[in-house]
């Protein structure tokens, strides 16, 4: 009779580790799930400010013509964010063909950038 209840008390050991360690399992699934997602959103807020730190020194801080070699790395630089709403703005201040549609541009894009860094 105390081997059954020796038997049935292993089991109930077995079986109550194996809820816990399932409960541990799904509790630091979901923790790894939130740190991937704040991993995510902190790279996007990292290359946006590196994006806006480079249109700052290389347009608003240029006295001249912005360079070939400049363009280039601003485009692709802000290609790297993955945000369409900054791209398009991107766009529309690239491809301005007036200073106030620049200036335009720019501050929107400008308002993009420091709303995507602050969320």
């Amino acid at each position: 009779m105390s081997q059954k209840y020796f038997v049935f008390a292993v089991i109930l050991v077995l079986v109550a580790a194996n809820v816990f360690t399932g409960f541990l399992y799904f509790q630091t699934k979901a923790d790894f799930s939130r740190v991937q997602s704040d991993l995510s959103r902190n790279n996007r807020e990292n290359k946006a400010l590196v994006f806006m730190n480079l249109l700052i020194d290389k347009v608003l801080r240029n006295e001249g013509e912005v360079s070939f070699d400049d363009r280039l790395l601003l485009e692709n630089s802000v290609r790297e964010i993955g945000n369409t709403a900054i791209l398009d703005e991107w766009s529309r201040f690239s491809n301005s063909q007036t200073g106030d549609e620049a200036q335009a541009a720019m501050k929107n894009l400008l308002s993009l950038l420091a709303k995507n860094i602050k969320n």
